[in-house]
């Protein structure tokens, strides 16, 4: 992943509503947002993206997910990489494997599952575990 980047010319998301500007990315967080050809000193030299006429969103978090295209999240690590893979295609770029009603051991297998995920999976960040049960 480049270190920083901006996204040029978008229309951006903002608390205020949608409004078109250049945002910079910097190691995976935003850092900074201009008007088109404001703070150009912040920008130059930086790589961009062409982002015009399109829509610039935060990325969403999933809190409470089972599992998707036949992949369950209490099947373990390799079910639940799919799963962040797919995820991100939906614009998920974070989420929480949710386990079901289980015994102890099947719930520790799923709890070791997300703890073994955490700092290795590729596509959607896994934040932690969604615990259901009937505690």
């Amino acid at each position: 992943m480049m270190e920083k980047f901006v996204l040029r010319g978008g229309l951006v998301l903002r608390k205020e509503g949608f409004e078109v500007g250049d945002l910079v990315v910097e190691k995976g967080r935003i850092a900074s947002f201009g008007k088109e050809n404001e703070k150009k000193e912040n920008v130059e030299g930086l790589p961009f993206f062409d982002v015009s006429n399109l829509l610039v969103c935060p990325g969403l978090i999933d809190s409470h997910l089972h599992g998707q295209l036949r992949f369950d999240c209490m099947s373990g690590g390799e079910e639940m990489e799919k799963i962040s893979q797919n995820l991100v295609s939906h614009g998920v770029t974070s989420w929480l494997p949710t386990a079901v009603a289980s015994s102890f051991e099947k719930t520790k297998f799923f709890l070791d599952a997300v703890s073994g995920c955490r700092n290795r999976i590729s596509g959607a960040r896994v934040l932690g575990a969604h615990l259901e049960s009937n505690f």
